[in-house]
């Protein structure tokens, strides 16, 4: 009897102990919550005795906290406590729902939106979310209606308009879509991204007239932007560049970098590849050691080909963002981010070897950078690898004809052969050689070029021949 009195006075001592230290913890969180210290949170809440319930509180500053340290997953454990304990707790249930649409648990997601707008119907931000909801399970006939219900009640609102727009653009209804994003742009003239969207729209359903009067549009909102300039240019029958500006490569890639590798796996995309196959025995014929320069390196797909045949690899590319990536794969000896001509310009008698693929279609005339790469290279028998997509005397989706060279609406250009050809030459190459290859597939069409092969010469010498 003594022993059993005694063992509830040891359990009583210990919850009352536990009792206190969870009032300490509870304490240490609100305090350190307060002040924005959300590790400190969450490093008290570990230490909260299992034995012992939680209030909705506990759970939410946590879970907050977790949030705030980007911790979504863990958030969500917690708030779903806090919620289940208190359900009508409005701010519970904003951040539960936040937190429900970062994890992906949509229906979660849709069930506490759909609460909160019966509470506060005329929260704009509640219906916005919705709409984005109902977008990502697909629900998109109920995602437009719910749109088309925001445009009424708030007609100023551009966000339910913009939704909208992207809505019919994944419905491939491009009319709607494009009709939806000029609203938008009179909406907020101020968002200049909307310029690209609408012609991306347009162009699907390939009506000249509306593509070239909405870039018309851009330039004059935007008359600085090399994107619009550039792509413009395409489309016109004047004021064709020699080659793509920096500012347009620059932003291009920038924006493209981290959908880059998915995309061009979306497109067959194969040049890497071939040339990796096309140039081995080249590589191994020169039975030295090889420093190769990977000329528009991008994210690093042409370096998996090419490492295992080289001693020392180089890559050079306009765009940092792209760099990046290429730099966490750890492939290349070193890496520059600087235009392509200047690059070569400053490195004379530097590569044994150089590679470029899909990089010199930015650039109509070739004669600058074909000189450039044939002086980078570093004696007689260096090797100039590179691809080009194919152009006849006549094109089907560009105005602007010359015998020499293209510019698509799609920013790049198409080269004839003999023009290549006589342009390598030019510069002091020879032993050239080209293979015809399919270098994408773009709307379900073949975009057709080369992988082109060159050997260095000097020009004396050829002069001599």
């Amino acid at each position: 009897m003594k022993k059993q009195r005694k063992d509830t006075s040891q359990k009583k001592t210990a919850q009352t102990a536990a009792k206190r230290n969870c009032a300490t913890i509870r304490r240490t969180a609100q305090t350190a919550w307060d002040q924005g210290d959300f590790q400190t949170v969450v490093e008290a809440y570990s230490s909260w005795s299992a034995a012992l319930n939680r209030s909705a509180r506990d759970w939410f500053i946590e879970g907050d906290a977790w949030l705030k340290i980007s911790e979504p997953a863990k958030a969500y454990h917690c708030l779903k406590q806090a919620y289940e304990i208190a359900k009508s707790d409005l701010v519970t249930v904003q951040v539960f729902a936040k937190t429900a649409f970062l994890v992906g648990e949509f229906t979660t997601a849709q069930t506490l939106l759909r609460q909160l707008m019966a509470n506060d119907p005329d929260r704009f931000e509640y219906v916005q979310n919705l709409i984005l909801v109902l977008r990502e399970v697909g629900e998109r006939e109920q995602a437009i209606a719910e749109c088309a219900k925001a445009i009424d009640r708030w007609p100023s609102k551009v966000e339910p308009v913009i939704e909208l727009a992207r809505l019919y653009q994944e419905q491939e209804a491009w009319f709607d879509a494009a009709k939806a994003y000029r609203q938008a742009i009179k909406l907020a003239p101020e968002r200049l991204d909307l310029h690209p969207r609408l012609i991306k729209v347009l162009q699907q359903s390939n009506d000249r007239e509306q593509i070239m009067e909405a870039f018309e549009n851009w330039r004059t909102v935007e008359p600085t932007n090399e994107v619009a300039k550039h792509l413009l240019a395409g489309y016109r029958a004047e004021e064709i560049p020699s080659r793509a500006s920096d500012e347009y490569v620059r932003d291009v890639f920038d924006r493209f970098a981290s959908t880059f590798e998915a995309s061009l796996a979306d497109l067959s995309y194969e040049a890497p590849q071939r040339i990796g196959k096309l140039i081995a025995n080249d590589l191994k014929a020169m039975n030295k050691p090889i420093k190769l320069l990977d000329a528009g390196c991008g994210t690093g797909l042409m370096a998996v080909h090419v490492k295992s045949l080289v001693d020392q690899m180089i890559g050079v590319d306009l765009s940092s963002q792209m760099i990046e990536i290429a730099r966490a794969k750890n492939l290349y000896d070193d890496l520059v981010c600087e235009e392509l001509t200047h690059f070569l310009l400053r490195n004379v008698n530097s590569f044994d070897v150089l590679v470029s693929a899909d990089t010199l279609n930015y650039f109509g005339l070739l004669g600058d950078v074909l000189q450039a790469a044939h002086d980078c290279l570093m004696h007689d028998g260096g090797l100039l690898v590179f691809t080009l997509e194919a152009h006849a005397t006549t094109s089907a989706d560009s105005k602007y004809e010359i015998k020499d060279f293209t510019l698509h609406k799609t920013g790049r250009y198409s080269h004839s052969q003999e023009y290549v050809q006589r342009q390598l030459n030019e510069v002091g190459f020879a032993e050239i050689r080209h293979e015809e290859i399919v270098i994408r597939t773009e709307a379900e069409t073949e975009v057709k070029g080369w992988i082109w092969i060159a050997s260095k010469h000097r020009k004396n010498e050829i002069a001599r021949v």
